[in-house]
């Protein structure tokens, strides 16, 4: 069963990527939204609007089999360490700012690395998993700071199953996509 989530969760980002929607890439709440639709297309009930037990906090997606018997909480971010300008005439991104929304530098409380430690961490009876999408130009790599990252969040346990695509940008081939997708199975 967690196969097939993990095969339609990155079919579904990568499929949401090359029909358009790679102009959200950087807007977390649509894309999730466009992406929960996908899933529930592929038999996976898939909701933004669950809550996680016992807090306030809002997952970012929450699915289900038909059948039920096997659920997985999704957090998910977009870490653009560069991209075309047009795409993005609205905000302009510095070092500090991706590493602080990384979570691998200080000034940014809500971060990937918080989702990871303490949002996931809220959930103890099902599966759990975490989306990283990135973009960046190929002269710009940022596999360090995705390093970084996998380290702070304790993602090289060997609880977590780790998953990985990468493409050339449908409209700019200097650029790329790459979606890193970590599961951990429910204890």
């Amino acid at each position: 069963m967690i196969e097939d989530y993990i095969d339609k969760i990155m079919q579904g980002t990568r499929k949401l990527i090359l029909c358009g929607h790679y102009k959200d890439y950087v807007r977390e709440v649509p894309f999730m939204a466009s992406l929960a639709e996908w899933m529930t297309a592929q038999g996976w009930r898939s909701t933004t609007n669950d809550r996680y037990p016992n807090s306030n906090m809002i997952p970012d997606m929450t699915s289900s089999n038909l059948d039920r018997t096997c659920t997985v909480v999704c957090e998910e971010k977009h870490y653009v360490r560069s991209y075309p300008t047009e795409k993005r005439k609205y905000r302009t991104w510095n070092a500090s700012t991706i590493k602080q929304y990384l979570g691998i530098a200080d000034g940014k409380k809500i971060n990937a690395v918080h989702d990871v430690t303490h949002k996931l961490g809220l959930v103890k009876s099902t599966h759990v998993a975490f989306l990283l999408v990135r973009v960046e130009a190929q002269c710009n790599p940022g596999d360090d700071d995705i390093n970084k990252f996998i380290i702070r969040a304790a993602l090289s346990d060997d609880r977590w199953i780790r998953n990985d695509l990468e493409w050339d940008h449908p409209t700019d081939p200097a650029y790329r996509f790459f979606v890193h997708f970590w599961i951990r199975p429910a204890s």
